[in-house]
């Protein structure tokens, strides 16, 4: 009686280890996913290699290594089909139904484990396994219920994807293709129950635990690599290996090893219905984990958990104390190696020496000694039985669990260390036969599979497509390899690595046919070139313009292009004579420039131009910047500069480059500077050109560097000092001239035009008239049970554009997080502190959190619904957009996503925007994201808000007064001087946004003083 206790013992505990061992492979996943990481067959790949290499090790030393296999090769790669595709179901079934129809309908496998033990292994349940069975699962089906009915730990309902926001009261998931989903998870969960009868079967025809994982493992592991790289190795390719990322996949890794290590221990104890029921605690466990570790108890209480799994608990003793599940053993024929395993009843089989006996499924565990019986052939304990009776021992008293446990372990690990280092060798030569034989079966598809890893290498460490592949040519050579993911500032870093290579491989034929060059005066030359979807690059070289001394650039005229909209604009005049060769005359941007720009994206419109040159070229690619902007006005224009000093262009041409350029760093070094720390440090010799050039820039840009190099040293004021407040305070100086015609009306005027679409969204996606905002564009609506966050995620494929809209203040959760006005310190998004003393909204924070980095789940996390929605694809552009409390969490995303997707063009849509950080934090996001494009309508209250010293509002802003659009900042108003009425976002903000013609241009910006200010000398050798 005490023998069989300890065995009933010993199959719960080990039930409930393979749980926690579940759990922390779900975890891990939760952790990858908040890292925007979705691989899981590859991640499962190493699993089954580690298995192959481990436990092929083991039956090579005991058996040696041509000791036939017990079962043929095709049952082991039908099992391992049947464990990989079942994985891949399920994480499938997630894209089209609900987390909580997925997670109810994989507890399908408890039914299915009965009925296939019953038909195939002959398995005899009683009606008190069944009752155990079913108060299993009604404790999984109550802890489902629970998280996705209340919204706790992410498992809520999916809102509708075609209508305005979901009803409070609907309880009711509406995924795009429930019915695909929910039978994609009831066929997942069928085969993990097949695949678990065919582990027990082979285990109880005499197959030994080593030879089944060994099996399993290599199996697998090509199942798995063949399946993962056709269909995750782009994306695992562009992923960053942080800590983050590598931390959990290891986690990940060791937690399914010693899960399936285990797991013929459980099938020998008590069979797969037993296993199968302890691991529905695997859930309890997770939420206990979660709950505790990482995210806090919402929705779902720890009172409610310990019911739930007090439930299952009890299903799994009554299961096991009704007594041994009786089932037919396999023929004596089949365990004569070779002969394989036969699945079926004893009626099946022919002619009279095919000899059955019957056995209880958990024969041999428990035994004193150290024989077992298996269909009555003697057999020697393998070590999974030597963990359970150091299990059941332990079970008994604490002090001899002590001892006992330390014997085990010590035994288990000097044979385990001497068993591996004696086989190693056998082990070495039996990975590489495997791998050369599945090159030799794989074939195209190897090749195939390379050419698509290429291709994600490339995207991943370029600025846009193409651009990887000039990577090579980068300081005269070099392979290609990503950036090093502890490079501090990583987005800068990126964009201005990206940038100088252009500034220096200006040759045509390097392009072949993606690129136009033109001749200016002085042999300067501006490259254009096509480098992907929707994105051009143009690079100037300065020519003989290098050579002219420093004071020469004094001289100035008026800036042609410019006369009609801001006329006093004045740069060198140097510059202008061989700029002037791409215009086609005064007041117009048109000429052989914007021309060379539309033939070379053909029928594609630019969205994203990144403008660069070094010395003279710099200034060269500073005229073209607003050019470009004004010529193709719903493109983010980014100009880079390198070695060029800011000397010649007056405050109304610094004032221009400032609000049309989304993006610009003005940096004092070039390439020879960065040439020359290059050899000056002593580097890895395995280490790229690229990574030591990346390296020596983030040496180079320090805080002070970057704030010089994003903020012009002679910009204007942002408004007049004499500026008032109030509503029937006069604009004075702020209005526009009446005597300047200003810029002509049109119907895509530079920075509305661009911003129409995230502003409409921010403001009609929670609307029920909701079909004209980003029409046509499959979205999902994320919601944050615990914070109130709300927002909506659209994905433009022929783009490849990801739009992130918030909603604004709706809920009494929101108003409460709007409360939380003390500053924050933990928004580190680019993983270093790039600005000392960085200070933002707690209140904005928490829920920003709430739906990236602190996410509960697939389903309220951003990263992964952009990922879901465009198959994996990283985003060419990102528009993050909302409305008031919203305009703050897009404000953040702007950040965040910059340095998430550093190669990404990003842009911020705000309307009624609040005060979201300190200065640092306005510094922080203008080196980040650039320009914020920020609409205030009149006298609105909201951008005053919160009245408090330490908050600064974003620079650019639009002010929507007295009939004009006026690219200036609202001068600071108090509370007394706003309205909440002037907040209304369709009534008010949309319709300026949408009819307004052009952007004024306040009088005092054309009044300013000409007196030119410029940036320290700088080489302009280059």
């Amino acid at each position: 009686m005490a023998l069989a206790m300890g065995g009933l013992l010993r199959a719960v505990l080990l039930g409930q280890v393979l749980a926690l061992l579940i759990a922390c492979t779900a975890l891990c996943s939760v952790l990858l996913v908040r890292q925007g990481v979705s691989a899981p067959t590859l991640q499962s790949c190493a699993t089954y290699v580690a298995l192959a290499c481990v436990w092929g090790t083991v039956r090579a030393r005991r058996r040696g290594v041509r000791a036939p296999w017990r079962s043929p090769p095709w049952v082991y790669a039908v099992l391992a089909l049947l464990d990989v595709e079942a994985n891949a179901c399920l994480v499938a079934a997630y894209r089209w139904t609900s987390l909580t129809s997925v997670q109810l309908l994989d507890a399908w496998t408890i039914p299915a484990v009965l009925l296939l033990s019953t038909a195939c292994l002959g398995a005899r349940y009683g009606r008190g396994h069944v009752a155990g069975a079913a108060l299993c699962v009604l404790g999984f089906f109550a802890l489902a219920a629970s998280d996705g009915w209340r919204g706790g730990l992410g498992l809520g309902a999916v809102p509708d994807e075609s209508a305005g926001r979901p009803a409070a009261s609907s309880l009711q998931p509406s995924p795009s293709r429930p019915l695909l989903g929910d039978g994609v998870a009831v066929l997942g969960a069928t085969l993990y129950a097949a695949s678990n009868v065919v582990q027990e079967a082979l285990l109880g025809a005499s197959v030994d635990a080593e030879e089944l994982l060994a099996g399993l493992g290599a199996a697998g592991a090509l199942w798995s690599l063949a399946q993962g790289l056709a269909l995750e190795g782009p994306l695992l390719l562009r992923t960053t290996w942080t800590l983050g990322v590598v931390a959990p996949f290891a986690g990940f890794g060791a937690a399914m090893f010693a899960f399936y290590s285990l797991v013929p221990l459980a099938l020998k104890a008590r069979g797969a219905a037993l296993l199968n029921l302890s691991l529905l605690a695997a859930d309890v466990w997770t939420g206990l984990a979660r709950g505790f570790l990482l995210d806090g108890f919402t929705g779902t209480s720890l009172a409610q958990f310990l019911t739930c799994f007090g439930l299952i608990a009890a299903g799994i003793v009554l299961f096991v104390t009704c007594g041994e599940v009786e089932s037919f053993a396999v023929p004596k024929e089949a365990r004569v190696a070779g002969n394989g395993i036969s699945l079926g009843s004893p009626t099946a089989h022919t002619g009279g020496a095919a000899e059955f006996q019957r056995l209880p499924m958990g024969a041999g565990i428990g035994l004193p000694d150290d024989e077992i019986q298996i269909s009555g052939r003697p057999c020697k304990a393998d070590i999974f039985d030597t963990i359970g009776n150091a299990l059941g021992d332990a079970t008994r008293t604490v002090g001899n669990a002590v001892d006992t446990a330390a014997d085990a372990t010590t035994n288990f690990a000097g044979n385990a260390v001497s068993t591996v280092g004696g086989a190693i060798g056998d082990a070495a030569n039996a990975v590489g036969g495997a791998l050369s034989d599945a090159a030799n079966a794989t074939g195209d598809f190897v090749d195939s599979s390379l050419d698509t890893v290429r291709s994600g290498l490339n995207t991943a460490v370029g600025a846009v497509s193409g651009a990887g592949s000039d990577i090579r040519t980068f300081f005269s050579g070099g392979e290609v390899t990503p950036l090093l993911p502890s490079i501090q500032y990583g987005p800068i870093v990126v964009k201005t690595l990206v940038a100088l290579q252009y500034a220096v491989n200006l040759n045509a034929s390097d392009y072949q046919d993606e690129a136009v060059q033109l001749a200016l005066a002085e042999d300067a030359v501006v490259t254009i070139r096509h480098a992907g979807l929707n994105q051009a690059i143009v690079a100037f070289q300065g020519g003989r313009l290098n050579s002219n001394p420093l004071d020469s650039f004094n001289t100035t005229e008026a800036v042609p292009y410019l006369e009609d909209w801001i006329g006093t604009a004045a740069a060198p005049t140097l510059l202008l004579d061989s700029f002037s060769d791409l215009l086609d005359g005064a007041g117009s941007t048109n000429g052989t420039l914007v021309e060379a720009v539309e033939e070379i994206m053909g029928s594609e419109t630019p969205l994203h131009i990144i403008v660069t040159g070094q010395a003279a070229g710099g200034g060269l690619a500073a005229l073209a910047g607003p050019a470009l902007a004004l010529a193709f006005p719903r493109a983010n224009v980014d100009v880079i500069t390198f070695g060029m000093p800011w000397t010649g262009f007056n405050p109304q041409f610094s004032w221009a480059f400032d609000q049309l350029v989304s993006l610009y760093y003005v940096w004092p070094f070039n390439s020879s500077d960065i040439v020359q720390i290059i050899n000056a440090t002593q580097h890895d010799p395995q280490q790229s050109l690229f990574d030591q050039a990346a390296m020596a820039v983030n040496s180079t840009i320090g805080p002070n560097t970057v704030g010089n190099a994003t903020l012009l040293p002679n910009l204007p004021p942002p408004y007049p000092a004499d500026a008032q407040a109030g509503a029937t305070a006069p604009l004075g100086d702020i209005a526009p001239s009446p005597t300047s015609p200003g810029p002509a009306p049109s119907a895509c005027p530079p920075i509305l035009c661009k911003s129409r679409e995230g502003a409409a969204a921010a403001c009609l996606l929670w609307r029920p008239n909701n079909a004209s905002a980003l029409q046509g564009l499959p979205r999902r609506y994320l919601q944050s049970g615990g914070t109130g966050a709300s927002a909506a995620v659209a994905w433009d494929a022929a783009s490849e554009t990801a739009y992130i809209v918030f909603e604004g203040t709706d809920t009494e959760a929101d108003w409460v997080q709007d409360l939380l006005v003390s500053q924050s310190s933990d928004f580190r998004p680019t993983g270093a502190d790039v600005f000392d003393g960085v200070g933002v909204h707690q209140g904005f924070l928490n829920q920003f959190e709430s739906l990236t980095d602190a996410a509960p789940s697939a389903e309220e996390n951003i990263t992964a619904v952009v990922l879901d929605l465009s198959g994996g694809l990283i985003p060419r552009r990102v528009v993050a957009a909302g409305h008031s409390l919203g305009s703050g969490l897009a404000s953040l995303t702007g950040v965040w996503a910059s340095a998430l997707w550093p190669n990404a063009s990003v842009s911020v849509v705000g309307t009624g925007t609040p005060m979201v950080g300190n200065g640092e934090w306005v510094r922080e996001f203008r080196a980040i994201v650039g320009r914020a494009n920020r609409f205030v309508y009149e006298i609105d209250q909201v951008p005053s808000l919160p009245p408090i010293d330490d908050y600064r509002p974003l620079p650019d802003g639009v002010w929507f007064r007295a009939n004009y659009s006026i690219a200036v900042d609202r001068p600071p108003f108090g509370l007394g001087d706003t309205s909440w009425d002037d907040h209304d976002c369709e009534r008010l903000y949309v319709p300026s946004i949408m009819n307004a013609t052009r952007l004024d241009v306040p009088q005092f910006v054309l009044d300013l003083p000409g007196a030119n200010a410029s940036l320290p000398e700088y080489a302009t050798a280059g």
